[in-house]
């Protein structure tokens, strides 16, 4: 889909191909009670937010998208006020969540299971709430991080978050980013 509004509710997608299930460039979207099945192809992401204004993605199940490269959520290019909430997400290869390029997203109420990284922040101007989630399982629960050199880092604000059976520490930042953890 590129701009305009899409609305995509109560609905399976699953794919046996390389290429992500959903993936939305630039207008309003809402992606609400859908199932995304994964495969082990590389640079496969269940859903991919590209420049959306005002976004919304709750209430969906998401199982593993297992190839390299593959995220559950993946949200980029300037999307500013994406909520992301009530999603359960399992077991892919990458990261359960995604979000960069100068994205603004708030995470509610998710859980994340046996991710290698349960959200992945990186690159500057990227700003992630994350609020009353749970991370179980995942070889890092949130990274924030520089992803391209000179690019700068992200910022997270996380709160009333549980992390389960994570790495230790369970939230990584390196030099370039910003994290607050309460």
């Amino acid at each position: 889909c590129r701009g305009g509004t899409l609305l995509l509710e109560d609905s399976i997608l699953q794919t046996p191909f390389t290429g992500d299930g959903m993936n939305v460039k630039q207008g309003r979207a809402t992606t609400r009670r859908c199932t995304f099945l994964g495969n082990n192809q590389p640079d496969t992401d269940a859903l991919d937010y590209d420049g959306v204004i005002d976004g919304l993605i709750e209430d969906c199940r998401i199982y593993r998208f297992q190839g390299s490269n593959s995220d559950g959520i993946d949200i980029g290019e300037a999307c500013v006020n994406v909520l992301v909430q009530r999603n359960l997400i399992y077991y892919n290869s990458d990261k359960g969540i995604s979000a960069g390029q100068g994205s603004t997203v708030t995470l509610r109420n998710n859980l994340v299971v046996g991710c290698n990284l349960g959200v992945g922040i990186k690159d500057s101007g990227t700003s992630v709430t994350i609020d009353r989630n749970t991370f179980a399982d995942c070889a890092t629960g949130v990274a924030v991080y520089e992803k391209n050199c000179g690019d700068g880092g992200g910022h997270a604000t996380i709160t009333h978050t549980i992390f389960s059976k994570c790495a230790t520490p369970p939230v990584t930042v390196d030099g370039f980013s910003t994290a607050t953890v309460a």
